[in-house]
């Protein structure tokens, strides 16, 4: 056997590594890492792998026909140790969440506060972390201005701008702070309220707002309340920024959305499912498809598995072109490999 590409799908980073097998010998040629392109476990992904490749084949100087077999990991995102493939259902109950990749955010961390309206900050009581809420009627110097001027009063954590003024903002601070900028809906952000706000570095995503671990850690949550937050911070996943705020019991209604159906196509026939039928029913409808036919017996179909789920996190698509069970090893991605 010839080259061979594992691929490492990571929720902030996708690895290739190329490897030569002379014999029982594995010979590491060269490696690659590329930060993920869209939210781990989707179509996104697929862009992401094809650069990751190329990189890797360019070290090794070698091209896309030389390879012979491609191994990819099951790439279904993972928050605070809960896959994404395991639920269910969404469920968002008592809080607001902003996560989105703004092209130029400003700063970078993690700020605690209660969000505040840029125009209260003259009469904001001491003693307090503030998170400023600032809408497009303020320009991004006159906003610099009053952060300056209340940061010697009061603690400011962090920022949420309706403009795309966040670098700007930042650079004229006195005290660095995060902060995120293009939140076009920012009249909907609750006021008075606890929030977390996240910004990662370029080419990173947020880490602890997409961690329900994280996300009680900032608020000082119950074991109950982590449970409910799952949902919550695997809709942050696979973003630069992110902001979470804590609003009062049952000023949010709970919302729960069903993870949908799976649709599994196979050579000359398919197989639907509901995600909430569990692993068995789903794997069961994946065999279902591969099954020889007389016209194909020398090879299984191959199959591949869409998801219909209305849960805009779920993973779209994924490779089955072979026999496993769900303890199994990757199997050969045939379609990448060709």
């Amino acid at each position: 056997m010839g080259l061979i590409a594992g691929i490492d799908i990571g929720n902030a980073s996708t690895e290739v590594a190329l490897a030569e097998l002379d014999g029982d010998h594995l010979r590491f040629v060269a490696s690659s890492t590329i930060p993920t392109t869209g939210i781990k476990g989707t179509d996104a992904n697929l862009v992401g792998i094809f650069q990751a490749l190329q990189v890797a084949l360019k070290k090794a100087g070698r091209v896309t026909a030389d390879l012979e077999l491609v191994r990819i990991n099951e790439a279904a995102p993972v928050i605070g140790d809960v896959a994404m493939e395991t639920i269910t259902e969404t469920i968002i109950t008592e809080s607001t969440m902003i996560g989105h990749n703004p092209a130029t955010p400003g700063g970078l961390g993690i700020g605690v506060g209660t969000t505040i309206a840029i125009d209260d900050l003259a009469t904001a009581a001491p003693g307090v972390s503030y998170i400023v809420v600032a809408d497009h009627t303020h320009p991004y110097d006159r906003i610099a201005s009053a952060l300056n001027e209340a940061g010697g009063r009061v603690e400011i954590t962090g920022a949420i701008l309706q403009l795309d003024d966040g670098v700007l903002v930042h650079n004229r601070l006195r005290r660095k702070i995060p902060i995120v900028d293009e939140v076009g809906l920012i009249e909907k952000v609750p006021l008075g309220m606890l929030a977390a706000i996240e910004v990662a570095e370029a080419g990173r995503i947020v880490e602890t707002l997409a961690n329900p671990f994280g996300i009680a850690t900032l608020f000082g949550l119950d074991a109950e309340d982590t449970k409910q937050v799952v949902p919550l911070a695997r809709s942050l996943v696979g973003n630069r920024s992110a902001v979470v705020i804590k609003t009062p019991k049952g000023d949010v209604q709970e919302r729960r959305i069903p993870a949908g159906r799976l649709t599994v196509h196979g050579a000359g026939s398919r197989a639907e499912v509901d995600v909430d039928r569990g692993a068995e029913e789903i794997m069961a409808a994946v065999a279902k498809v591969r099954r020889p036919t007389p016209a194909s017996s020398s090879s299984s179909p191959r199959a591949w598995s869409r998801s219909t789920s209305t849960s805009p996190s779920r993973p779209s698509a994924r490779c089955a072109s072979a026999p496993r069970s769900a303890s199994s090893s990757p199997t050969p991605c045939a379609p990448c490999a060709g």
